[in-house]
């Protein structure tokens, strides 16, 4: 395990400067969910992820995802570690990058 960690989990609409319009409609925004890390000496590292819609991502999910791993990831989980405790999906992207 790694030296103990700060988790910090928050949702943030990013908007567009014109609507992203694709064939399914358009969006005014982007929301996604930030993961920062602190440690004891105040080096910070950041990650964030939009999930993916058709896979049924929501920031709502990714949020409860991190939030199980709260405890485990404060207390120092390894980026090798990861891999085995969140799937494949943003979630494990946003915590990835922050490490």
């Amino acid at each position: 395990m790694n030296a103990p960690l700060n988790l910090g989990i928050a949702a943030e609409s990013w908007p567009y400067k014109r609507p992203f319009r694709i064939s399914r409609g358009a969006e005014a925004a982007l929301d996604v969910i930030v993961v920062t890390l602190t440690d004891a000496a105040g080096h910070v590292g950041r990650g964030e992820a939009a999930g993916v819609d058709y896979d049924g991502e929501t920031v709502p999910l990714l949020a409860g995802q991190l939030e199980a791993l709260r405890g485990e990831v404060e207390a120092g989980l390894e980026r090798a570690a990861l891999a085995t405790r969140l799937a494949p999906g943003g979630a494990r992207n946003a915590l990835d990058c922050a490490l």
